[in-house]
């Protein structure tokens, strides 16, 4: 008794779903969030785009790796104030270290 309603229901569900994403098909509307850039050799930065190369990805893959990079360098440049700093012989190191840092 009504056992087939719910089953019916669903196949319904299920037909609509289709229905609307073949519409959507049909009108070939599609998103895609791309990110355009050029890498170019350091040398010619702000003149000719000799030597330049272009490229398309993803923009959820971009500003993946692009926080990734900023990272790693800002990492890289906290190290090497680090290093320089000559703190060992400091009765106080954590004033020393944010004296570095400065």
């Amino acid at each position: 008794f009504g056992g087939n309603n719910a089953n019916n229901d669903q196949d319904n569900n299920n037909k609509n779903d289709n229905d609307a994403a073949q519409e959507a098909n049909d009108g070939f509307v599609y998103k895609q969030r791309l990110a355009h850039f050029q890498l170019c050799p350091t040398n010619t930065c702000g003149s000719s785009k000799r030597g330049c190369n272009d490229y398309v990805t993803d923009l959820s893959d971009f500003l993946a790796m692009y926080v990734m990079n900023k990272m790693e360098v800002e990492e890289m440049a906290c190290e090497n104030v680090r290093e320089g700093c000559t703190c060992e012989d400091s009765n106080d190191d954590g004033l020393c270290y944010s004296e570095c840092y400065a």
